[in-house]
């Protein structure tokens, strides 16, 4: 066999031995490690020599079909996939609530995290693309929209609870301001990173202020209300024992008209003068309307006490 008979030969044998690599390779799924390794085995068939021409028409065309098939089933499995990102993609656009609408821009990071993953689809590869770009540059203006409404909405109930901190009295109804502006805060979306702090911060300093100044103003007419508590609480104790001493005199004054009212009637029975006798009755009559009148006087005041 001449040298170039064998140089052939060989040259047919190196690619044979790719074509076999090229169509076992089609059936895998790993599409990085198989587009980089038909890519070698590509680079190796350039540089495995001159089989013959006719040889050279038939192994390529075989090297070539185990290439286009790995490839065409890689294009349409890509292009399932991606067809499928930009369903989700779209879900994630037309999110209306707050919470969905969080949810959506993670979802969209996770959607191009997944394209990244994704091999090419060939020929609808760039139009796929400008689909699924499409989708999330709707989503991203729309969020700047919102953002700046949000902004604009959370800017005015921060310049308000400003006002109502700095200026006006800490009334309930005042208080009850607060509340209502914190509560229409929660119902609003984010304002976007860039402004959403700052925003925040004015409005946070200015409820901070207002109710630390509540607080403060709050615990100022407690310490007044024990103050005068204690006072009145003062004057009623000195008032109870005074009353409870004027009670204790009028028991005194009754019980001293007691004795007299029977040390007169101890008298009586020896006096032999009418007229005498008559002065002691009306005496006697005196002191017990006396003593009944401080009886008055004591059950008056027992009952204020």
């Amino acid at each position: 066999m001449s040298l170039s008979e064998l140089e052939r030969s060989q040259s047919e044998y190196k690619k044979k031995q790719l074509i076999s690599r090229a169509e076992y390779l089609s059936n895998f799924e790993d599409w990085k490690r198989v587009n980089a390794e038909m890519n070698i085995l590509m680079e190796d068939w350039k540089k495995a020599g001159f089989a013959g021409k006719e040889i050279d028409d038939t192994l390529w065309k075989r090297f070539s079909d185990a290439r286009q098939t790995y490839f065409d089933r890689q294009h349409r499995k890509s292009s399932v996939a991606k067809e499928q990102i930009i369903k989700e993609a779209n879900w994630a656009r037309n999110a209306t609530d707050l919470f969905e609408k969080r949810e959506a821009a993670t979802k969209l990071a996770q959607l191009r995290e997944r394209w990244k993953t994704l091999g090419s689809a060939g020929k609808a590869d760039e139009k796929l693309w400008e689909e699924f770009n499409r989708v999330q540059n709707l989503f991203y203006k729309n969020r700047e929209l919102e953002f700046s409404r949000n902004e604009y909405e959370k800017s005015q109930l921060a310049s308000e609870a400003h006002t109502i901190a700095f200026i006006s009295p800490t009334t309930k109804e005042n208080a009850d301001k607060m509340k209502s502006l914190q509560a229409k805060w929660k119902s609003i979306g984010s304002a976007g990173k860039a402004k959403e702090d700052s925003i925040w911060q004015i409005f946070r300093d200015a409820q901070n202020r207002f109710w630390d100044k509540r607080k403060r103003e709050n615990e100022q007419k407690n310490r007044d209300w024990e103050a005068k508590h204690a006072e009145w609480e003062s004057k009623q104790q000195a008032w109870r024992t005074k009353t409870h001493e004027a009670i204790q005199r009028r028991h005194s004054q009754i019980s001293n008209l007691e004795s007299q009212i029977s040390n007169l009637q101890s008298k009586i029975p020896g006096m032999k003068n009418q007229e005498y006798i008559n002065n002691m009755y009306g005496w006697i009559a005196e002191k017990e309307q006396a003593i009944r009148q401080c009886q008055r006087e004591i059950d008056d005041m027992q009952s204020r006490l």
